[in-house]
């Protein structure tokens, strides 16, 4: 929880029309949000991705190589019987 600054507390009232000019609260209203625990949420969701990106590369890359390796490949005589 934590208090709303005076002029978050002014946006807030002018987007509520039940409080009139004269009457407010003495105290700046405490309020809470859950957007904190989101952040870190992202934030961790952003790390993840960014060593996604590495991996995925890096199996492209194993990839290609084994793509020129088969290019690369002899052709073997086959052994057995011939149809």
């Amino acid at each position: 929880m934590f208090e709303l600054t005076k002029s978050e507390f002014e946006i807030l009232r002018s987007q509520f029309g039940t409080i009139k000019q004269g009457e407010h609260s003495k105290y700046l209203p405490m309020v809470f949000t859950e957007s904190l625990n989101v952040k870190l949420e992202i934030e961790e969701i952003k790390k993840k991705l960014v060593n996604h990106d590495k991996n995925i590369e890096l199996v492209f890359n194993y990839l290609d190589e084994m793509i020129e390796k088969q290019e690369n490949k002899v052709e073997r005589n086959k052994i057995g019987y011939k149809k």
